[in-house]
């Protein structure tokens, strides 16, 4: 579980908090960057300032626009990331498709808000496929491009795989260890 989602289960249950009633495994710095983040795009307010003379009290916030179980994705300046948001709709996207290229796929993820480049589906398939996720059901041919699918069984829940440093993959439907079955030699990966 993301700091992200360890802050926002906590502000949905607890409603009214303060910075220091996110559990100990985030720092408060942390919180206090998504916290800011949050108050710039009305996902909270502010209730108490915590500036009382003569005393000190710890800032209250009210939770005022509670969107669901998935954290909003907001930076501390209330700005939108979208390199996750991107991976987010080509995750999506993928099991609809079923075959697909990089460019179907980033037609077909884009919307007006997020667009999603054809050199950002390709560099997101490529990480996929090293992971076990994606195959390569056709290789690229004259003006062909490459054509690749999705196994139902790969897709291991709403929440899409992310591309970690060092090109690594954590996946957060999964628990542990559990990774997706590689697809074996890359010349064998055809269904």
């Amino acid at each position: 579980m993301t700091n992200r989602e360890i802050i926002w289960q906590s502000i949905r249950r607890l409603g009214c908090f303060t910075l220091h009633d996110v559990p100990a495994t985030v720092s408060t710095k942390t919180v206090q960057s998504y916290v800011e983040g949050l108050l710039r795009t009305g996902y909270v307010v502010q209730l108490m300032d915590g500036k009382v003379p003569g005393r000190w009290q710890l800032a209250q916030y009210q939770l005022i626009h509670d969107v669901g179980i998935e954290p909003p994705h907001v930076t501390r300046y209330g700005q939108t990331p979208t390199h996750g948001l991107q991976q987010e709709q080509m995750w999506r996207t993928m099991p609809i498709l079923g075959a697909f290229t990089a460019r179907e796929l980033a037609l077909a993820a884009s919307t007006e808000r997020i667009p999603v480049s054809v050199h950002s589906a390709r560099h997101y398939i490529c990480h996929l496929r090293k992971a076990g996720y994606v195959l390569r059901i056709s290789p690229s041919l004259g003006t062909a491009p490459a054509r690749y699918r999705m196994p139902a069984l790969r897709h291991t829940g709403p929440r899409p795989p992310r591309i970690g440093r060092g090109g690594t993959m954590h996946d957060p439907n999964l628990r542990g260890n559990e990774r997706p079955e590689p697809p074996g030699p890359r010349t064998r990966d055809k269904p």
